[in-house]
């Protein structure tokens, strides 16, 4: 009865906007005050809006098409690496196929678990270098390695451990540096919703001009580039944290300015 009236119930994709929808007349966000905890020191000091607003919505915008073209090749890969492997020549046979599908998404679902052990030991940065140095080199190993199956096994079990950790990373990212609030993080989500509108064109539109080595082309370039906007972002506001410590430093007298 519940799955006729709701018929994509089924899909996890569907039930969760409707569990957020029913947690924000539960339990409605609270919105924090906006203040830092200085490091080793049991001082809570008020963060001035100008810390905060100062470029903001330049940062912002960074972030969130680090988010896109990072999101955009991830789902490209995982919702049509099945039809790249069975265009190639020689195809892959259906049983070789299915044990590719269940390698890649075990590991996809393994790296985020392991990651929330290594981040008590890690920082974040650390992290996201780590899992973006391990998607790339299982790319180029894989595209080079396409005649061995086990290989192939192996490349994608790296694959799905580098890829599973990196959007949970970005929001974190993101989160710690900007303090999003529920506006920003609704924008973080309908972009990672749109991702999944848009990659079926461009898989589309890139399968009939460039073939099933399409998704390494795309991912090879979107992968690096997404990188690259994270190097810029962590620059900025690194350069912003800079400011904020120095004015900690006059306002506790403690020396916290680099």
């Amino acid at each position: 009865m519940f799955y006729c009236c709701l018929p994509f119930t089924n899909d996890f994709h569907s039930v969760v906007p409707l569990i957020f929808l029913a947690l924000y007349f539960i339990n409605r966000y609270q919105k924090r005050s906006l203040s830092k905890k200085i490091h080793n020191h049991n001082i809570d000091v008020f963060l001035p809006s100008a810390f905060v607003a100062s470029n903001r919505r330049g940062k912002m915008v960074l972030c969130f098409t680090w988010v896109i073209i990072y999101f955009t090749a991830e789902l490209a890969y995982i919702n049509f690496f099945g039809t790249m492997y069975s265009s190639l020549k020689p195809g892959f046979s259906a049983t070789e196929l299915h044990y590719i599908n269940v390698i890649f998404l075990t590991s996809y679902a393994l790296g985020p678990f392991l990651n929330t052990f290594i981040a008590i030991t890690f920082k974040l940065q650390n992290i996201i270098l780590f899992n973006y140095i391990l998607v790339t080199f299982s790319l180029i190993f894989l595209f080079f390695g396409l005649d061995n199956v086990v290989f192939v096994y192996a490349c994608n079990f790296f694959l799905g451990l580098g890829y599973g950790p990196i959007c949970p990373a970005i929001l974190a990212f993101t989160e710690m540096n900007l303090q999003l609030n529920e506006r920003n993080v609704s924008v973080y989500t309908f972009i990672c919703g749109a991702g999944w509108l848009v990659t079926p064109f461009i898989a589309r539109a890139g399968f009939d001009l460039l073939g099933p080595y399409f998704l390494f082309y795309f991912n090879l370039l979107c992968i690096p580039a997404s990188f690259a906007l994270y190097c810029i972002a962590r620059w900025w506001l690194f350069h912003n944290s800079k400011k904020f410590s120095c004015y900690i430093e006059n306002q506790t007298n403690l020396k916290v300015c680099p």
